[in-house]
């Protein structure tokens, strides 16, 4: 379960940006099973989970596509269960 995510806004949309999503049930032990997509399909490339924290490297977002003024929402995939709430 996701309880918030920071930076929350302001992302630069050539990447780059860590993303912090805080937190239960994020797997420590094996990353490669965690995944964070926007709904454009730019992924987050996961870096380190605790417990209660996962974080995440933005890659570029697509400018053929993106609309700044637009909220984007994540999913974020930890061994099979997705959270859509972000």
């Amino acid at each position: 379960m996701i309880d918030s995510v920071t930076p929350d806004f302001d992302l630069n949309q050539l990447g780059g940006d860590i993303l912090v999503f805080s937190g239960t049930g994020f797997d420590t032990l094996d990353i490669s099973q965690t995944t964070v997509v926007f709904q454009d399909s730019t992924i987050c490339i996961v870096e380190d989970a605790t417990p209660t924290t996962l974080s995440c490297l933005v890659d570029g977002f697509d400018a053929s596509v993106l609309d700044p003024t637009v909220p984007y929402t994540a999913t974020v995939t930890v061994n099979g269960v997705v959270n859509e709430d972000m």
